[in-house]
């Protein structure tokens, strides 16, 4: 809008479009807040995850190495434990 035709219009007119104009600066603050929100949201979501695959592989690791270190005994047959159960 040009400023002649600004001032073409009624004085109504004017107000009218600051009004309107101040409504939408505070619908763009607030659109531009929920955003940055959104993104602070975001942000802490990725970072708890890649936390949670660090530790998960960790984990993992040392169920690893403590499979290793268990020294485990060859499997039974069905006929052993049965002989076992009724000595």
């Amino acid at each position: 809008m040009t400023f002649d035709e600004y001032k073409s219009l009624t004085e109504e007119e004017q107000r009218a479009l600051f009004t309107s104009m101040d409504e939408k600066s505070v619908l763009y603050d607030d659109m531009e807040a929920e955003r940055d929100s959104f993104k602070t949201e975001n942000d802490k979501m990725k970072n708890d995850l890649q936390e949670l695959k660090t530790e998960m592989k960790k984990t993992k690791e040392l169920n690893f190495t403590l499979a290793r270190s268990v020294k485990s005994e060859p499997a039974k047959s069905a006929e052993d434990i049965l002989h076992e159960m009724f000595k």
